[in-house]
């Protein structure tokens, strides 16, 4: 009898340690799964604050007349910025290509006396 007694008193001992492991992976398991859903959502809380701040800036260009303002905007002439697409020192495909950032073009003004002189204030 002792003997069965010893038997179970391992066994239970077995049993108290096999659920202690599962315990022990449960936990490391639930805290992986915490950790990277809060990295998930910090990088989705970081991406809509760049949507928003995108949208905010694309609402500040719209005004009631839009529409009509498209519409009278007359063809170009042709090849028209010929010259920033086919000049290699522009590095307007690569910004094409990659879409990072804002593309700037700055020099000398030409065109119409009046669009001329208004972009010159700036």
């Amino acid at each position: 009898m002792t003997e069965l007694f010893g038997e179970m008193s391992e066994l239970s001992s077995a049993v108290t340690a096999y659920d202690d492991a599962q315990e022990r992976r449960v936990e490391k398991l639930r805290d992986t799964i915490l950790h990277n859903l809060i990295q998930q959502l910090a990088e989705l809380r970081n991406l809509l604050q760049s949507v928003q701040r995108r949208n905010a800036v694309l609402a500040s260009l719209l005004f009631d007349t839009i529409k009509t303002r498209f519409d009278r905007i007359e063809n170009s002439y042709p090849n028209t910025l010929d010259w920033v697409v086919k000049m290699p020192l522009t590095n307007f495909r690569t910004w094409l290509e990659t879409g990072d950032g804002i593309y700037w073009i700055s020099g000398l003004v030409r065109g119409s006396p009046r669009s001329s002189n208004a972009l010159n204030g700036y």
